[in-house]
Order: C-alpha cells, then structure tokens, then sequence
C-alpha cells in the first residue's frame, strides 16, 4: 500500500511518498518528493505495472509530467516530457506499455461585484 503525506518536520512541506506493509506497521520504504507541485495536491499515486515503482503527475512551471520513483532508491525520472498543459489523472494499461491521460487547461476569472446603493 502506498500513500503521501506532509512531513511536518520539513519546513518547506515538501510530500513524502510512503511505502506500508498491507498487513500495517511501519514504513517500508520512503521517498521525499522534490517537485514544483505545491505539497498535499498530489491527487494520484499508482504502482508501476510491474510493482517496481511509484508513478505519480509533477506539475512544475504550469506544466504537468508523470514521473516514476523507484522503489530502488535514486532521483525520479520523467515518464513524459509534455512541454503545455496539465494532467488531472492518468491511468495504466494493463501491461503498462500506455497511458491514458485526463489532460488540458484550467482557467480561472475573477468577477468583482458590488452594491451600488
């Protein structure tokens, strides 16, 4: 089983990716994630297809790329090298060769009102 969290003792909340045994315990392995993605928005954790490693989307300068950490050890690598856009999900094919990706653009305005007695 896999989850994220914030590290409360690292001081830029950097996310730590965190391996548990299903039976429960303690940790079995731990990653800390240096990325552009602001801590606590990683929506989505998934296992490789061949259970090596954790792939997950980084978003840094408004771009979205999955990148993959393995359970090894060592930096992430980039699985993508999208240079627009964003990817709000993606999902493996069953023998991981592909992906499919829920990607585009987020907009946003914001209208002033005011009472005009």
């Amino acid at each position: 089983m896999t989850y994220s969290r914030r590290e409360p003792a690292v001081v830029n909340g950097k996310l730590k990716l965190v391996v548990v045994p299903f039976q429960g315990g303690q940790p079995a392995k731990g990653f800390e994630v240096v990325s552009g993605t602001p801590a606590g928005v990683y929506r989505n954790v998934y296992w490789s297809r061949d259970g090596r490693a954790l792939t997950y989307v980084d978003t840094r300068k408004g771009v979205s790329n999955i990148w993959s950490q393995s359970l090894e050890g060592g930096a992430p690598r980039p699985l993508t090298d999208f240079k627009a856009g964003l990817i709000f999900d993606f999902a493996w094919s069953p023998d991981g060769k592909r992906v499919a990706l829920a990607c585009g653009t987020q907009t946003s305005d914001v209208v002033l009102m005011k009472n005009s007695q």
